[in-house]
Order: structure tokens, then sequence, then C-alpha cells
């Protein structure tokens, strides 16, 4: 943890909104003050004591009794009423309003007043822990120098942004050789935080992995603000449920973009299967057309786990009609797993995508090897680097719908699947993979490594080739009728 402190004169103001609570600067203004009475003594008008008379206190306006205590830390609490002595005298400390009712010894009431005690907000510097105000050494009256958040003391988001300004609280890192900066900047820099839009029961579910509260407005809320704000997006390790709606990461917003949502790697779920009907990322760019496609460059995701249960895809970047154009996304350490049984269901449906890096990226699909679906789509993308991996599906990669070209494959990993390559556009051209595990023909009719039924001059260098032979015949690797690999 960093120390946070706060340059700030007491003449001026003193952690006001700071902490929800704000401190009467003016009244600490003097270098000293006058002390009050340690104990109250209670006198008639002709000054003699009302010794062994009683005070009781209520909450103002009922009969309820309202606890005093013997010590400003509110440890011992005073019998109620409290018993003077015989000078009249007691130790009585509170907080908030009370109803003061006096009696003589014999009961009879003086009189029945309202009364405040000191609000607890001005005892706060007495009561922090050790070491924690940092002032003025030399006993002359100046500004205090420094405070520093103790045990027990927070602040919510955006407190600081105007009493005191954010541009007057400094923070410095817990590290060897960190510099001090302020509050303002580093609320300039940082990314956003999802647990920022959430309430506190919708962080304690996501981070317990308890995955009950749905989160999908905060979740939105998030990437909104951080596309508008050329900001990443981060969402903090956890089961976060997303079942009202989808999410979109719309970069029609700032097409001049650049940010991501991030997460944890594996730790981090975003699970989206409760939501059948629309459960399932967008990545996209809204307000183009066909002939003038809106164009965003930058975007994508790191170090995130994707659960859906959707016939379609899980994850799909680019609109299908192809009115945005996705350039250099860039995808890193992500896990999809598209539980829907159907042939229809996607991991990965990538539309207009140019330009593209994927590292680390991985698909598991709940149709099986004779599902009939796909893992990783391709529609018109070109000019990619794909180190992705996949299992459970029929199809791996799947290149379909105009032009997709210029890709290159590394050490891809191929299980589980009838086949691991699908060519069926006559513009999927100039593709090559180099290397990796490619494990088809599940036990299946007309399984194979590689399908090419259009398109042409593709490759892959050096394959591992394994068919399966454990359920049924093992297939060529190379479909007849395909170029040779």
């Amino acid at each position: 943890m960093g120390r946070l402190t706060l340059q700030l004169s007491i003449k001026k103001v003193l952690l006001v909104g700071l902490l929800s609570f704000g401190l009467a600067s003016e009244a600490l203004a003097q270098a000293a003050l006058l002390l009050p009475n340690g104990q109250q003594q209670f006198v008639d008008g002709n000054g003699a004591p009302y010794g062994a008379g009683s005070v009781y206190f209520y909450i103002p306006n009922t009969s309820t009794p309202k606890t005093t205590w013997l010590d400003p830390n509110q440890a011992v609490a005073n019998t109620n009423p409290v018993v003077l002595d015989a000078a009249g005298r007691a130790t009585i400390y509170g907080t908030g309003q009370y109803t003061q009712v006096l009696k003589d010894l014999n009961g009879n009431q003086i009189w029945s007043k309202l009364t405040q005690g000191q609000d607890a907000s001005l005892s706060l510097l007495s009561n922090l822990p050790a070491n924690t105000l940092a002032g003025n050494s030399t006993g002359v009256a100046a500004p205090v120098q420094a405070i520093t958040l103790g045990t027990g003391l927070s602040f919510a988001a955006g407190a600081l942004t105007t009493h005191p300004p954010a541009a007057n609280v400094t923070f410095t890192q817990s590290a060897t050789g960190a510099v001090q900066t302020t509050l303002d900047s580093i609320n300039k820099s940082r990314m956003l935080f999802a647990t920022d839009f959430m309430t506190p029961a919708q962080i304690a579910d996501g981070e317990s992995r308890t995955d009950s509260i749905d989160v999908a407005g905060a979740i939105q809320a998030c990437i909104d603000a951080s596309i508008l704000q050329i900001k990443n997006c981060y969402l903090s390790a956890g089961y976060w449920k997303v079942s009202s709606a989808g999410l979109t990461m719309n970069y029609n917003l700032n097409l001049s973009n650049g940010n991501f949502l991030v997460g944890d790697g594996a730790a981090t779920l975003i699970d989206f299967r409760a939501n059948t009907a629309s459960g399932r990322l967008l990545i996209v760019a809204t307000g183009g057309s066909v002939g003038t496609p809106a164009s965003s460059v930058y975007g994508g995701l790191i170090g995130l786990s994707i659960q859906c249960n959707f016939a379609g895809p899980c994850v799909q970047v680019g609109q299908a009609d192809f009115s945005d154009a996705m350039n250099q996304e860039s995808f890193i350490n992500v896990s999809v797993q598209n539980f829907n049984t159907s042939g229809s269901s996607i991991c990965y449906q990538f539309n207009a995508v140019y330009s593209a890096n994927a590292f680390s990226v991985n698909c598991a699909s709940g149709a099986g090897p004779t599902g009939g679906n796909d893992l990783f789509q391709f529609r018109k993308v070109s000019f990619g680097h794909w180190n992705i991996g996949g299992s459970n599906g029929q199809t791996f990669i799947h290149m379909t719908t105009d032009v997709n070209t210029g890709n290159v494959f590394s050490a891809v990993d191929c299980e589980v699947v009838k086949q691991c390559w699908v060519i069926d556009s006559a513009s999927s051209v100039d593709n090559v993979a180099v290397g990796g595990t490619w494990s088809w023909n599940w036990g299946s009719t007309g399984a194979s490594g590689v399908i090419e039924s259009a398109g042409g001059n593709n490759a892959i260098i050096y394959p591992n080739k394994s068919p399966n032979t454990t359920v049924g015949a093992a297939g060529t690797f190379i479909q007849a009728g395909s170029e040779p690999y």
C-alpha cells in the first residue's frame, strides 16, 4: 500500500468531503484553544451544587434512554441516570443530540433541556492510530503537513475531486524508487475498475465466486466509460454473473480508442450462461455501412475467461454485415466456453477483422465433435497472427464468406474435433500455419485434418499430425480434392 497525504492549511479546510465527513475547520484555526472543564458541575442560581442529584439522558422527543460515557473513546458507559457526587459533579461524554433532565436529590425536576455532544468528526484526530498525523514539529502554528489514512478509515471513489481538490492530495507507492504523485494524476492515468460501478453486495458476490447477482449494468458502464476516456476497464478476479443482457464494446463511442477489457486471467470469469437469448460479448463499431464501414483500431481483450450458452458466437468481433472494420485488435490469454450444444454455437466469430493478434486464445465447445459447429469462424479476416487452441467441436478453424488472406497460425492446438481446418471461401488464399498439434477425426465419416473445397495457396508447415485412432478409423490429413499441404 502507498501513503496518501493531504497538503492543506487547517485554516482553509481539513478533510472536507473526505471519508464522507467534514471537520469544522474554523474551530480549529487557532494554534491553541481554551480547554473545557474535565468534569461537568451542576449548580443552582446561587452557585450551590446539586449534590447527589441525578441527570437523565434521552433520545430527543422520546422517553427512550440514550447512552453517555465516562471516556471520549466510548469504552465505559455511564449509568442512566448519571448520579452526581456531593459537589454536583460527573464526567459525561456523548455524541449527537440528547434531552437532558436534571433532578435534585429528592427527585424534583430542575430542567429538561435539549443538548448536543461534540460532533464525532471533531474527535477524529484524537482517535487516529499513532503516528498517522504528521504536523509541524516546531510547535509554531502552521498548516498540517500530512495526514495518512490509517486502519479502519476509507474513502469512496471520487470523494476527493472537489473538497479538497485532488491535485492537493499526494500519493507515494510503498516501493523502492517510487516518487510522489497526486491523486489527480493517478485518477487521470489509471484504468477504470468495474467494481467502481457495483454495489457492495455485487462486489461481495463476485469476489466470493457465488455468481448469483447480475452485474451486467455495472460492467457495461465501465466499458462505455473506458472507451470514452481511452482507458482500460479492469474486472478483478471473481465470478461475475451477466444475466440481464449481453455486453457490447462499441468503439463507435470513440473510434480513436486503444482500450481493453482486462481481467486477471482464468481467475476472472464473465458468466453469460443464464442468458441464452443475448448472453454474449460483442466487439463492434456501429454507425457505418457496408460501403462505408466504421473503422476501429487497437481494442481487445486481455486475461479473461468467458462462459456462455448461446446458439451463435460467444465472442463476436465485428458486425456480421461487415458494416465496420476492426483493425489491429488484440486478444491475449482469453478462454471461451460455449455450452450450447447446437450446430450454430461458435466460440469466436471474426468479421472484417484486419491485422489482429491473438496469443494464448482458447475455446471449448459444448456441441461435441459431430455437432456441426465452429470453434473459430473467420469471415473476411486478413493479415492476422493467431496462436489459438480449441477442442470438443466439429471444426476448429472455419474460413468462410469473403476474403480471408495473409493470416499466420502458429503453434495451434487442435484436438478432439472432426476437422481442424475447413476452407470453403473462394477468396481464402495465402494463409499459412506453422507447427502446432493437428489432432482430428473423432470417429466420424468424412473427418480430415484439412478440408479445402475452395480457395488456394494455403499451407501448413511442419505440423504435428496425429489423427485420433481411439474411436473409429483414422481419416487422412488432407481430404481428397484439397490442394497438397
